[in-house]
């Protein structure tokens, strides 16, 4: 069994994996652990454009769904 911190590692990997695989820019991982109680790392991630910022939460919507990720809230411009 993995560990919680291993775990949640290999989520941000997976993460950082489908944001680069799309072509993201400045792809950057921050370990928040110490700052906040309801997450340990933020991924910050640019696109060029509104489609690629959608086609990038697409992927990574996709990824997570397989990898039975639930989310708990999103945030995104209508």
């Amino acid at each position: 069994m993995k560990s919680k911190k291993s775990a949640t590692f290999e989520l941000v990997r997976l993460c950082c994996r489908v944001l680069d695989d799309k072509k993201a820019g400045d792809l950057t991982v921050l370990d928040v652990s110490a700052q906040s109680s309801i997450t340990d790392y933020l991924v910050l991630a640019t696109a060029t454009s509104a489609p690629h910022l959608r086609a990038l939460r697409v992927e990574l919507e996709k990824a997570l769904d397989a990898n039975h990720v639930r989310l708990l809230g999103m945030e995104a411009a209508q």
